[in-house]
Formats: C-alpha cells, structure tokens, sequence
C-alpha cells in the first residue's frame, strides 16, 4: 500500500491544463473545454469561477470532443493572476479579488503579439510567455 496522496479532478473540471496555488491557499485551475479558470479553496470546494473578461470569454478549448484544451496561469508576489488565453492570443490579468485589470495582446508574429500562447511564468520583474 502506497503512502503517496490521492490526486483527484476537482468537481466540474472538464480538462485541467494548469494549476497556481496562491499565498493564501486558493487554488486556480485552468478549466480548459469550460473555458473558465475555476477557484477552489484550500479545502477543494469551488468558490468562484473567472470566465474571461465582458468582451471576451476565454478560450481554452481546441477540441471540445478530443479535450484538447491549453492555457497557462501564474501568480504574482501580490497575488495578481496573470492567463493566458490562447484562443484570443492575449494574456489576461486579474487582481486577488477577481476583478478584471488588463489584456493585451493579439494575433501576429510582431511585438506584443501571439500565435499560440500557451504557458506564462511571472518573475519579479517579468512576465514571459511561450508562444508557438
């Protein structure tokens, strides 16, 4: 019998293509084919969804039937959420209380622009993004 911890997908997950813990135990996940990050508290128990911003809805999903879905999210030193939204070719951010602050980025191979974003890492001073 193994001692290791039961991972299991959190209720009402579809595909679950990253995962940010914050400072103060939330837990974000990517909600891929439900184009949604979904947050959980430290106990597991969804507490509130972010479902992309009013003129734009997220999209993670590349093939709903296959659950093909990408996206990246990261956290900030001050609990800002940063996500990348590959659908839109942008990266959207939000602060601790889940209110909208700014996107940015469009589709293109030029400066501040996306082909297929797909994770993002937030350093102190930075923000980098992989993009296909």
């Amino acid at each position: 019998m193994s001692d290791s911890p039961q991972l299991a997908r959190p209720r009402g997950v579809e595909t679950a293509t990253s995962v940010a813990v914050a400072s103060d135990g939330r837990i974000l996940v990517v909600d891929g084919c439900n184009n949604r990050v979904a947050i959980f508290d430290e106990e597991g128990v969804l507490t509130t969804t972010l479902p992309g911003t009013s003129d734009k809805p997220f999209a993670f999903c590349e093939d709903e039937e296959e659950g093909l879905a990408f996206g990246g999210i990261d956290l900030d030193g001050r609990g800002i959420v940063y996500i990348v939204d590959p659908g839109n070719d942008r990266v959207v951010s939000f602060n601790a209380n889940g209110q909208f602050l700014r996107a940015w980025g469009s589709s293109g191979d030029g400066d501040g622009q996306f082909l297929d974003p797909i994770d993002v890492a937030v350093g102190t001073t930075t923000i980098l993004v992989s993009d296909s």
